[in-house]
């Protein structure tokens, strides 16, 4: 008997440890199947937000983008979506438009009693919001804000959506079919934004509902609580793109019914030694009928990742192709043969290789469940394909990573599209930069032309009414007048001509400054034959003797055009003989390649006020001697202008122990030129 009851024994305990880790393996294998169904599920709630929000981008930019939004524009946006409230904010958060009508709103800025206008307003991203009482009726509702840049500045619209009777909201009621499975749609908070229960609170949270799920998803985001009777089993994943989080359970018989029969029929049949075979057919039925079901849930799976019109994919940890649908093989050019097998990094593009790599190992390391990304991919034919990837990583019930779950959509013509937006607004903004600086040459030139008249109209009528009365006066009284009031009339007419053609040259060299007409004919110049001229042009003008130092002049030549030099020293020693008091000093040295020409005066110097407008057109000083004395404002300016034409410069600072000194610089010529016995320059010279 010991051998066929060692027999016996073997048998049973054989049976019974291969029913053990049958059955603890099949309740694996659904559970896992059952965080697949919550994982799918949590896809589908970021897809559908993702193009909502897409929907709504394109939506406000087309129709919502004018500086001012009519009202029935914003209403007809607004019915499109179905939304029941609505909110449109300018860039201070203030409102411009809700729906339902509130004239209380707007004006009024909502970003600081509502966290997700602020954020989207803020960092310029959609922001999807948790459970927040709606500011028109009150009621809960989740908002998508989405921001969006104006001609007028960013904005934001968001829309409220009550997931209740939303297509969300149907979505949820049957995206888990297990009888008396549950489904929650909660916020960072805790808050339920929906679930699959048609009697729904408003605003309860999970710990309301379910406090013991709510006290065991604290703990881990998936697992097994209570008996194996009244227990039951919950999964969990975030929803990407949100802050929303998705969790489900199920009772655990119902979770086990599929594989529970299986385990009884065992169970008898380990009970009934004298009918092993008639057991052991029963069991294999039932393995038979179990693997049948899961082939059925695993074709409904496969029927959904196969239909799927986004392209979808398992790839290992190292990025290898492992299953793909036909979307996808569609998006990058390549039959399922070629691509099963495939690393995605050998398609994607060179310059976009960085952009997932940290991201899947923060993944990998469990810092996060997944992410979501733009980035491009090159088809078999070398063409670019702009995509958005969402990745989610699935795990072994001891928390090791399996593979990835990917979700690639093409988004190529809605990023032409925005390139197109773009360079649109890019090319208006450049006219617009270009009409304002032409309108900018405009009032310039118009602002010249008046000051030309102005000063044509005043500087120009005086010389020549003097030239006018006193020839009037000579040839009247000629016969009656002696000869010296006949030289001192001719003197005064001489003078008037003198500023006249002064002025003239003033006005002829401005004009070419305007127009960018001015050129220097440089030539090797005498620097004291030019002084030498410029003081003899000035002896008909009153005022004191003009004092020339010539110790440094010998062989001295600078590269300048003659009539533009004469001109800057003439305008130089006759504004310090007007503006200033003898004596008139003009000396020139040597400085680092260039010859400065300094004429001082001792009067009583600029004012500190006036100095930075010195060498300003039309600028006049308002106090001190300035006032006392005619003036056109344009002899210094004209100086600067033609040492600059001229290669050189000219600055202003104060002579000791008091007046003024202007100090030219002239480049050098390249080859001085020795002065002639005949030079008439002495060392010292007084007119």
């Amino acid at each position: 008997m010991a051998l066929p009851l060692a027999a016996w024994l073997l048998v049973i305990c054989g049976g019974g440890a291969g029913l053990a880790w049958a059955n603890r393996d099949a309740h694996r294998d659904l559970e896992h199947r059952f965080q697949l169904r919550v994982l799918i599920a949590a896809q589908f709630v970021s897809t559908f937000v993702g193009d909502l929000v897409n929907r709504e981008r394109d939506q406000a930019r087309r129709f919502l983008a004018d500086p001012v939004v009519p009202r029935a524009t914003f209403e007809q946006t607004v019915t499109t979506f179905g939304y029941p409230a609505a909110v449109l904010i300018d860039d201070h958060g203030r409102v411009i438009h809700v729906e339902p009508p509130s004239p209380d709103l707007v004006g009024r800025d909502l970003t600081a009693q509502y966290a997700h206008l602020r954020d989207a307003l803020r960092f310029g991203e959609p922001v999807v919001s948790g459970v927040v009482p709606s500011a028109v009726v009150g009621s809960p509702v989740v908002a998508l804000a989405v921001p969006y840049n104006t001609l007028a500045g960013r904005r934001v619209f968001s829309g409220a959506i009550d997931v209740r009777s939303s297509p969300l909201g149907n979505y949820l009621r049957h995206a888990i079919a297990l009888r008396d499975s549950q489904v929650f749609l909660i916020d960072r908070d805790g808050v339920v934004v929906g679930s699959n229960s048609s009697t729904l609170r408003a605003r309860s949270t999970l710990r309301d509902r379910r406090p013991d799920l709510a006290a065991e998803l604290a703990r881990a985001p998936n697992g097994r609580y209570g008996d194996s009777v009244d227990g039951g089993y919950y999964a969990s994943e975030y929803v990407a793109g949100t802050s929303w989080r998705i969790v489900a359970d199920v009772p655990t018989p119902v979770l086990y019914e599929p594989v529970e029969g299986a385990i009884n029929w065992s169970l008898a049949g380990l009970a009934v030694t004298g009918l092993v075979g008639l057991v052991s057919a029963l069991v294999a039925g039932r393995n038979a009928r179990n693997r049948a079901l899961l082939r059925v849930s695993e074709g409904r799976f496969r029927g959904l990742f196969d239909s799927s019109l986004i392209g979808m994919a398992l790839v290992d940890t190292d990025s290898r192709v492992l299953r793909t649908n036909l979307a996808l093989c569609d998006m990058l050019g390549y039959p399922e043969a070629e691509l099963v097998g495939r690393r995605m990094w050998d398609l994607t593009h060179p310059d976009d290789h960085n952009i997932t790599e940290p991201l899947v190992a923060e993944t990998v390391a469990g810092q996060r469940s997944g992410f979501s990304v733009e980035k491009r991919y090159v088809r078999a034919d070398g063409e670019v394909v702009y995509a958005s990837l969402t990745s989610a990583l699935l795990r072994d019930e001891r928390g090791r990573p399996v593979h990835f779950a990917l979700q690639i959509a093409d988004i190529t013509e809605r990023r032409r599209l925005a390139e197109a937006q773009l360079r649109s607004r890019e090319e208006l903004a450049s006219r617009a930069r270009e009409l304002e600086a032409a309108n900018n040459r405009l009032a310039a030139a118009s602002s010249r032309l008046a000051d030309l008249m102005a000063m044509l109209t005043h500087d120009v009528r005086q010389p020549l009414g003097v030239i006018s009365g006193y020839c009037e006066v000579l040839l009247e009284d000629w016969n009656r007048t002696d000869d010296r009031t006949k030289r001192r009339d001719v003197t005064r007419i001489a003078h008037a001509g003198t500023a006249m053609m002064q002025l003239v040259e003033e006005i002829l060299t401005m004009t070419q400054v305007d127009s960018d007409s001015l050129s220097a004919r440089r030539t090797a110049i005498e620097v004291g034959r030019a002084v030498e001229q410029a003081v003899a042009a000035l002896y008909a003008e009153p005022g004191g003797p003009i004092e020339v130092d010539f110790a440094e002049l010998a062989g001295l030549d600078v590269l300048a055009d003659p009539r533009h030099l004469h001109q800057i020293l003439v305008n130089l020693l006759s504004n310090a003989r007007k503006y200033g008091r003898p004596p008139v000093r003009v000396a020139v040295r040597r400085a680092d390649g260039a010859a400065e020409v300094a004429v001082s005066d001792e009067g009583e110097g600029v004012p500190p006020d006036f100095v930075p407008l010195l060498f300003d057109r039309f600028t006049r000083a308002s106090t001190g001697v300035a006032p006392t004395h005619k003036g056109t404002g344009l002899g210094l300016y004209i100086v600067d202008q033609l040492a600059r034409a001229n290669g050189g410069a000219v600055r202003y600072e104060p002579n000791q122990p008091r007046g003024s000194r202007f100090v030219v610089s002239v480049p050098l010529a390249p080859h001085d030129r020795s002065l002639g016995q005949n030079s008439k320059i002495g060392a010292n010279v007084e007119v």
